[in-house]
């Protein structure tokens, strides 16, 4: 198992249900996460692990280019058969000065 140490927080919708309902909604198939565009690379390395287990890892829901978004879609061996959540969106944010922002 990789030790790459990486800063995430819950994003979007999962942020939303959590916080609210303290639970991910039940139609829900994703987990909406932000990470730091620094840490790309941790990802990829991370994302390497769960590659050897059949999942498959989409970037920028396939244009030529990284800017905010890469989507891991796990596998059954991962998930077990018929998963309530299958796959993690993970949202980049670029730091300047106090603020964090994504396009």
């Amino acid at each position: 198992m990789s030790s790459e140490k990486i800063e995430f927080w819950l994003e979007g919708g999962t942020a939303l249900s959590t916080y609210r309902d303290k639970k991910i909604f039940e139609w829900e198939h994703d987990i909406d996460l932000g990470l730091w565009f620094s840490d790309l690379d941790k990802l990829f390395n991370a994302l390497d692990y769960f590659i050897k287990d059949g999942a498959k890892v989409k970037i920028q829901k396939g244009l030529p280019f990284i800017d905010n978004i890469v989507q891991l879609y796990l596998s059954e061996k991962i998930t077990g058969e018929n998963p309530h959540v299958n796959q993690i969106d993970f949202y980049l944010y670029k730091k300047r000065g106090d603020y964090a922002y994504m396009r």
